[in-house]
């Protein structure tokens, strides 16, 4: 069997807060958003390779929302110096980095959401 990966998933306290982070920072663009229950709120965000984050929002919002720990989400960035520069631009603040290694320079941050993102300069 071959199988292409499609999407990663991430359960967020709110869709609107989470896209000042995915599309305005990132630039991903929205593909589908969606409620497919009255009960839930979908958003996909596409860049342009094709990768998707699916965002998930359940009605009403929770607080109850934490990121998995294990959980990072790695973006390819053209100037690492730029990224840090847009991200604290904005206040989000740098959780590690930046590191140099293995041909790639990189550091983290955090979304809305507590998830681990990663900027790389390869």
């Amino acid at each position: 069997m071959n199988a292409n990966f499609l999407w990663t998933t991430i359960t967020v306290k709110s869709i609107e807060t989470s896209l000042s982070f995915y599309q305005d920072l990132l630039g991903l663009t929205i593909e589908r958003r969606f409620m497919p229950h009255p009960a839930l709120e979908l958003c996909f965000l596409k860049d342009e390779n094709g990768f998707e984050v699916e965002l998930l929002e359940h009605k009403p919002a929770t607080d109850a929302v934490t990121a998995p720990a294990n959980l990072s989400l790695g973006f390819s960035v053209a100037d690492l110096d730029e990224a840090m520069a847009a991200c604290k631009d904005r206040g989000i603040h740098i959780v590690s980095g930046p590191f140099e290694g293995g041909g790639v320079k990189f550091f983290f941050v955090k979304d809305p959401d507590g998830v681990n993102v990663q900027f790389v300069q390869r």
